[in-house]
């Protein structure tokens, strides 16, 4: 049976639409969907993400979108570590950002994710060491904000998280296309008509 997480029962703080969960080892979980969207970023090992039914392989480096009407679970985790960063877009007013010029905002952020069954996960964003280790530094950032809450921590995170979008989506923008992604034609048709 699935499991539905409730977003209340996930964001600590119910004034902020953003929680950040570092999973070090990621602990066995149920598959489950949930009421938010979560932004994964492999940080270390090896797993199998199932997703609607389907299995997909899942490394260090590896950053996807888990849309929140999506199930999921990891199988077969060998070293898993990983960065789960839970966000409402909607709340967040993503659609109105400027990074949505970039044709990786709208691959990361829209397109994977729902196109990841056709595209058999070729599609993701894979981290370089270097990348991974900026992207590592950010999270913390991110992390401690949310968890600190100094004067003026809500629009330090947004604006921490915003950071990490941008640099996540200019990652993907630049990332080589290959014959199995058609990703890179649909986002760079979508990012000149906005």
């Amino acid at each position: 049976m699935t499991e539905k997480l409730k977003k209340q029962d996930y964001f600590e703080d119910p004034t902020l639409p953003l929680q950040v969960h570092i999973r070090d080892p990621q602990p066995e979980f149920p598959l489950h969907i949930h009421g938010f969207d979560e932004l994964v970023i492999i940080l270390r090992g090896t797993a199998i993400h199932t997703v609607d039914d389907r299995q997909f392989p899942v490394k260090s480096g590896d950053v996807f979108v888990i849309a929140g009407k999506h199930e999921h679970q990891y199988l077969d985790m060998h070293g898993l570590a990983l960065a789960n960063i839970l966000f409402d877009s909607r709340t967040l007013h993503m659609n109105q950002w400027d990074i949505r010029a970039l044709s990786g905002f709208h691959a990361l952020f829209a397109l994977e994710p729902v196109l990841r069954t056709q595209q058999k996960f070729n599609s993701r964003l894979q981290l370089t060491d270097r990348q991974l280790n900026h992207v590592s530094e950010m999270i913390h950032d991110l992390m401690h904000e949310t968890r600190v809450k100094n004067p003026g921590y809500r629009i330090m995170a947004k604006g921490l998280f915003m950071q990490l979008a941008v640099y996540l989506s200019r990652c993907y923008s630049d990332k080589p296309s290959s014959s199995l992604n058609v990703l890179p034609l649909l986002t760079k048709e979508i990012a000149f008509s906005v």
